[in-house]
């Protein structure tokens, strides 16, 4: 009897074993398949990450288990969970070189009012973040309190928020208004990546683009630190601007304790924790690369060549997610192929409606 259950049990091994084998086989080939078939249509970094899904889906199906990558390790808590996210989020842009400069005041004026034009800009584009966040969220209550930040930033009736607050700043440093509102000093590498980020918010889950904005919630000692620099090496800043944007720090704690709770709620086995840490280093690429872009401009120098350059070495895509693998999958060239050969195109069809307009204007007879 014995020498049975062993016999059956083996085969039971065997049978399992090639069920996982045949699982993750097809799973590859399935999301291999569906990723190429929508790469045409949809963004890269979507089709992979749909590609990604189905496989797995079709490889627990057939084989009924498969463990990933991350299921041996145990599910961090919520507690150990919020550690893990307040330790990713330490590295914070104050550590770049250019903010090493602010902090040491050895910027020059020029320098600053880019550096402030283009947090501006990054300011001016949140709301459409935090209102991406509402529109794809379907929890009621979590709307009802991230509301209070999309007003944050754009302000009551009054329209007095951290847009408007930020330009006081902006102007309290010598940056004049007209200036800043016709965003001349903007970068390009800044409005690549501001762009990023709002596109990710749009079409992640609304789940992962609250967990992207936790750096936000989390910066009242930058802030102060920020407002002291200013004031010791580049003049005094504004007081309303430092008090508003003191006090808001201050009472984002509601807000961290709403998104923690969402997130600890959605991101619920350790493969999707760890790739809740991915996201807030994804946002913590975008706000390092504004720096680059900012340290590296043209526009403190003058340059006009140097900007030209600028230009032409960003992508001509905008919008990549993170991704869990952590891979580029994307080719630039191919967007800005289909560019050129629609041009191309057009060239003809314009050509030939100009002589066309000629030949009607021309008195008869000519």
């Amino acid at each position: 009897m014995s020498l049975f259950r062993n016999v059956i049990s083996k085969l039971g091994n065997q049978v399992q074993q090639t069920a996982e084998t045949v699982g993750q086989t097809v799973g590859q080939t399935v999301g291999k398949r569906v990723s190429q078939s929508l790469s045409q249509s949809l963004d890269a970094a979507l089709s992979s990450k749909l590609g990604h899904a189905m496989g797995e889906a079709w490889q627990k199906t057939i084989a009924g288990v498969s463990p990933g990558i991350s299921d041996s390790l145990p599910v961090w808590n919520a507690r150990e969970f919020e550690k893990q996210i307040k330790t990713r989020l330490k590295p914070h842009v104050s550590q770049h070189p250019f903010y090493r400069k602010l902090r040491d005041g050895s910027l020059h004026q020029t320098q600053l009012h880019v550096w402030l034009a283009n947090e501006w800009y990054f300011q001016q584009n949140l709301p459409l973040k935090d209102a991406a966040i509402l529109s794809n969220c379907e929890d009621a209550g979590f709307r009802r309190i991230w509301t209070r930040r999309l007003l944050d930033q754009d302000g009551g009736e009054t329209g007095s928020g951290a847009v408007e607050h930020w330009a006081r700043l902006a102007n309290s440093m010598g940056l004049d208004t007209e200036t800043l509102q016709e965003m001349t000093l903007v970068t390009p590498g800044v409005r690549f990546a501001v762009d990023t980020y709002i596109n990710f918010a749009r079409r992640a889950p609304w789940t992962e683009a609250v967990c992207a904005s936790l750096g936000e919630l989390s910066n009242a000692e930058t802030i102060n630190a920020l407002f002291a620099t200013l004031e010791q090496h580049y003049g005094k800043p504004d007081a309303r601007a430092t008090e508003f944007f003191t006090e808001r720090a201050a009472s984002q704690r509601k807000d961290w304790d709403a998104a923690m709770e969402a997130i600890c709620d959605y991101f619920k086995t350790r493969e999707d924790q760890e790739y809740a840490l991915d996201i807030l280093q994804f946002k913590h690429d975008i706000l390092w690369t504004c720096l680059d872009s900012v340290s590296l401009s043209p526009l403190s120098t003058g340059s006009s060549t140097a900007e030209s350059a600028d230009e032409a070495a960003l992508p001509t895509v905008k919008g990549e997610s993170p991704q869990r693998t952590r891979k580029k999958k994307r080719a630039a060239y191919d967007t800005s192929g289909r560019k050129t050969s629609r041009s191309r195109d057009k060239k003809p069809v314009a050509a030939a409606q100009a002589s066309e307009q000629q030949a009607k204007d021309s008195p008869a007879g000519e």
